[in-house]
């Protein structure tokens, strides 16, 4: 998935991660299925089932203790917009953040 298709898909969500709109039943699905598919790249990123020349692993991605998935949608969606829309989705997230949040 590249970042355009996730923008697409998830930054509707925002308005629901801040608090500003009650999660109707599609919010709650769309929800489901974006922090779904973060948790994944995350999973594939720690056990290394992503392909190096996609997705370099420099250092570990240790995220704040008891951040919850829908802060870390909201961090990623922000910082997503910023982004190249045609790049892969779990390049991106994975060098931003490893660059914010390393293992020490």
């Amino acid at each position: 998935m590249d970042v355009g298709d996730f923008l697409s898909r998830c930054s509707g969500l925002k308005a629901v991660l801040t608090g500003e709109k009650d999660a109707d039943l599609a919010d709650q699905k769309n929800l489901f299925g974006c922090t779904g598919h973060l948790s994944g790249i995350f999973k594939d990123y720690r056990i290394g089932v992503l392909k190096s020349n996609q997705v370099p692993k420099a250092v570990g991605i240790c995220l704040p203790e008891g951040m919850t998935d829908s802060e870390l949608l909201l961090i990623v969606l922000d910082e997503l917009q910023a982004q190249d829309r045609s790049a892969t989705l779990a390049k991106v997230i994975t060098s931003t953040l490893s660059v914010w949040w390393p293992c020490k």
